[in-house]
């Protein structure tokens, strides 16, 4: 076990102050674009965090708002390129 006597506390402190300058750093660099384009960062923001939440999934995108199309989205099939490669 470590013995602190003080330090670590700021140390602590001290790391959750950068963190959060960063993040609050991301948010206004974030908001600048959104100011300037907004549809734009909408859209962007929205297709990072589907990337997050589904990417390791396997998955078939459907727009139902495509025109002129069968509302399937085209995508490389990454994960199962490299599993190929792997074997």
């Amino acid at each position: 076990m470590v013995k602190c006597h003080g330090s670590c506390v700021n140390i602590w402190v001290s790391s959750k102050d950068v963190v959060a300058e960063g993040q609050a750093t991301r948010f206004v660099s974030i908001y600048s674009e959104y100011i300037q384009a907004k549809d734009v960062t909408r859209q962007r923001m929205f297709l990072e965090t589907m990337e997050k939440v589904f990417g390791s999934m396997n998955k078939i995108i459907v727009d139902s708002n495509s025109v002129g199309g069968q509302g399937v989205v085209p995508y490389l099939p990454l994960n199962e390129i490299n599993k190929k490669g792997q074997r």
